[in-house]
């Protein structure tokens, strides 16, 4: 999904640039002079996706249009990880909450074993 969302805000990234180029303004795109649709896509990608990770590049907004734009993708980047970030955290506490309640139940387990002297044969079966 976060894929999908870069993708989006990757293409929007570049259609930013891409119009203040056609009107003779100096964008993110023609500041580099690329000369494949690929490398552009790629670098606005790249671009896109370490708004949302701790990750660098060497992209920056030129225009107020650029700049308003990376400010709400900022902001939406913000909110996107700290929810992923929240799910992981919640995930790993439910994961260990029920290693613990299987540690416990095993030695509730071995302790009734030992307790009322159950020999290993009928214990292991």
């Amino acid at each position: 999904r976060i894929l999908i969302l870069n993708h989006f805000i990757a293409c929007m990234w570049y259609a930013i640039g891409a119009h203040g180029e056609e009107t003779g303004v100096l964008t993110w795109v023609s500041v580099h002079e690329w000369t494949s649709v690929a490398h552009v896509y790629a670098s606005a990608f790249h671009w896109s996706m370490t708004q949302f990770t701790p990750a660098t590049q060497n992209l920056a907004p030129v225009t107020v249009h650029e700049r308003v734009f990376a400010t709400g993708v900022v902001l939406v980047a913000l909110v996107t990880f700290s929810t992923f970030l929240g799910k992981m955290t919640s995930n790993m506490t439910q994961l260990l909450s029920m290693n613990a309640r299987q540690y416990q139940r095993q030695v509730a387990l071995r302790r009734f074993i030992a307790e009322y002297k159950i020999p290993s044969a009928v214990a292991q079966s």
